[in-house]
């Protein structure tokens, strides 16, 4: 719009001051810069949006999975809570038969240690595996007491002992 009179333009309205302010700060950013950063956002979110896009397939894969190891993992558990019913079963039938025997035969067990006892306070321990080399074994081989040391020394050096034919022995 031109001044009709003079041909020139109008001179602009007075600009208040937070028009003033808002001009200021705008003058002052580089507005490449600007484009560069809103181009690096983007791409930065298309990776993000890839990455979250692995991350679901990858927990329905897992979720997947999980129930087949879960129906997997109870059928293995019903059998092992079978498979104990039954050896408490078997153990038990086990000592009654023992009980049966020792009292229609006592002089067969009179005496007797039975390895691999098992008695019905002991529900972890089924066997006696390498008890000799377990150190926390009770049967597990001990240091001998200085008597039973002698005890074995003499039995043995009687065992071991050359018959005495009456020669002396040489002196050298």
């Amino acid at each position: 719009m031109t001044d009709e009179l003079s041909g020139q333009a109008p001179p602009p309205p007075p600009l208040d001051a937070s028009t003033v302010f808002a001009n200021k700060i705008t003058s002052g950013i580089d507005h490449g810069a600007v484009k560069d950063m809103l181009r690096q956002q983007r791409l930065i979110l298309g990776r993000f949006e890839r990455t979250n896009a692995r991350l679901s397939r990858f927990n329905e894969h897992l979720d997947s999975v999980l129930g087949a190891h879960t129906a997997r993992f109870k059928s293995y558990t019903h059998q092992l809570v079978d498979a104990k019913k039954d050896l408490e079963s078997i153990f038990r039938r086990i000592r009654a038969l023992r009980a049966k025997l020792t009292q229609q035969y006592p002089e067969a067990f009179f005496g007797l240690e039975m390895p691999g006892n098992i008695s019905d306070d002991d529900d972890d321990d089924y066997g006696d595996e390498d008890e000799e080399h377990d150190p926390r074994s009770k049967t597990a081989a001990r240091p001998q007491h200085p008597v039973e040391q002698e005890s074995a020394a003499t039995e043995s050096s009687e065992v071991a002992a050359p018959a005495d034919d009456g020669a002396a022995p040489d002196s050298a």
